[in-house]
């Protein structure tokens, strides 16, 4: 998809965009090519988190995209702790959706914004100006851009999720999944991605273990146990946000995602539906019992 093309139908193009069919609906009437402004997005914005503020307690706005910042303070994340301006360009997907989470995930954004806030600020404190990403950062970076909520209530299957046991999951407990699993995306590139779906978009994915009860809630009210769900986990020190706590998701292997996707044979991509492991075990994280697993 061209960058600048506008598309107000474009939730129906996949399942992928189910999240985001409530908030996106008044755009429906737009005509093609007519993009949304900067006040339809802060009116959005007000109808789903009302009068937010962010952790600073400064009203939250949608504001033009400025000219690369050349001090800390006017960096985007900064700028957005320390001014509660959401920097955001017109006519641009990546944007458009970043506002559509926002808007959906508000209380999330805030407090990933705290803590993109409070890790740049102790970089730049330790190391004198660097402009590197610490480790930190480039964890709730990775989940903002690209971050993937996989929630059921059986642990057995978030348990092969983290141990890349795909055909196992996708194929074996086919049936299974479709009842007890639900795959929601966060990340806004992730979203722009999927515009234009490939082999080898990939989510970076945070393990709930919830009630089965969540299943019977509407969508909106998935939604926000969710918002409420990403909010604790960030909301831990920045000492304490691991590097480990995502793991990598093959999303288009989730059943009626990809239409190729029905045979056994699609799994057996190994470059994208990738074996073993390297690094230590991603974290379950048990929500009904209010702890962790794995940390």
């Amino acid at each position: 998809m061209m960058r600048h093309y506008w598309d107000p139908r474009f939730t129906e193009r996949s399942p992928l965009f189910s999240p985001l069919t409530g908030v996106s609906a008044q755009f429906r009437s737009h005509n093609q090519n007519d993009w949304p402004t900067l006040i339809d997005y802060q009116n959005l914005f007000e109808q789903y988190s009302g009068d937010s503020k962010n952790k600073a307690n400064k009203p939250l706005h949608f504001v033009n995209q400025s000219s690369a910042s050349k001090t800390f303070e006017d960096a985007y994340e900064q700028r957005i702790y320390l001014k509660g301006e959401i920097q955001t360009r017109l006519k641009n997907w990546h944007d458009f959706f970043q506002v559509l989470v926002w808007s959906i995930f508000t209380r999330s954004k805030i407090q990933l914004n705290a803590l993109h806030y409070q890790a740049a600020k102790l970089r730049n404190q330790e190391t004198s100006g660097n402009t590197n990403r610490s480790p930190v950062e480039n964890t709730i970076t990775l989940f903002d851009e690209c971050g993937v909520i996989l929630l059921s209530d059986k642990t057995e299957i978030l348990e092969l999720v983290r141990d890349f046991n795909w055909k196992k999951l996708f194929i074996n407990n086919r049936s299974q999944i479709q009842q007890h699993l639900k795959c929601i995306i966060f990340g806004h590139a992730l979203y722009e991605k999927s515009l234009t779906p490939y082999i080898g978009m990939t989510g970076h994915g945070l393990l709930l273990k919830i009630k089965s009860t969540f299943f019977e809630f509407d969508l909106n009210t998935q939604l926000q146990i969710i918002d409420d769900k990403i909010t604790a986990i960030f909301s831990r020190p920045v000492s304490e946000i691991i590097p480990n706590i995502l793991t990598p998701v093959p999303i288009l292997g989730m059943p009626n995602w990809d239409v190729n996707n029905q045979s056994e044979s699609y799994y057996d991509n190994e470059n994208y539906f990738r074996i073993g492991r390297t690094k230590p075990q991603s974290p379950i994280f048990d929500t009904a019992l209010n702890r962790i697993k794995g940390i």
